[in-house]
């Protein structure tokens, strides 16, 4: 919890304070606060598992080698971990809702299944990576590159409607966007996010 809430800070005082980024005109820290935060929630998950799933079978090989162990389990339990820190910090943005926000409304019961979508989707790119590197070592400096470029290119510390129209295929094809999008459609605009959105990340 501690770690993504000094981010929050550092991204709120450079993007809103300094760079000037607001996702609704003329509104104030707080909605800036929550909009960043409830991106980066779901950021520092998918990025967590990525990253620790790549390397998972081989630092932990000596399991498989030694005794009949589903390999699965490797990548499986880096990414389960880092879905629970994800609850956790849910359970702080939720608050943040309630204190800064509009509250929350029914839509918030929703998460769990979006939550569940996006474990199956990263784990499935998080068993294509381990087993990558498996043979390719130099794979989790490739993955490592991709997070930080993948991070800037989603909507996560500027709102969707600041994209260029020319590079709106990259918008609409990037997961994650669609991802972040939908957390906060039901998060903190308390509505039904479009199927479209969840139909990519499927």
């Amino acid at each position: 919890v501690i770690t993504p809430l000094l981010e929050l800070a550092t991204y709120t005082f450079v993007f809103h304070l300094i760079i000037g980024v607001q996702f609704v005109e003329g509104s104030d820290w707080s909605n800036y606060v929550l909009f960043l935060f409830c991106g980066m929630v779901t950021w520092f998950s998918v990025h967590d598992g990525l990253a620790k799933a790549t390397t998972s079978i081989i630092d932990h090989g000596h399991l498989i080698q030694k005794v009949s162990f589903p390999a699965i389990t490797l990548p499986g339990y880096v990414i389960s971990s880092a879905v629970l820190n994800q609850v956790i910090r849910m359970g702080v943005l939720a608050g943040a809702c309630l204190l800064l926000g509009q509250g929350l409304s029914w839509h918030f019961l929703l998460i769990p299944l979006v939550l569940a979508v996006q474990t199956a989707f990263v784990l499935g790119a998080g068993m294509l990576l381990a087993t990558t590197h498996v043979y390719f070592r130099d794979t989790i400096h490739w993955v490592k590159a991709f997070l930080l470029l993948w991070m800037f290119v989603t909507p996560i510390f500027y709102p969707a409607s600041a994209y260029p129209p020319r590079f709106g295929l990259l918008l609409n094809l990037n997961p994650l966007a669609h991802l972040v999008g939908v957390y906060r459609e039901l998060i903190l605009n308390q509505t039904i996010p479009h199927v479209h959105s969840m139909l990519v990340v499927v």
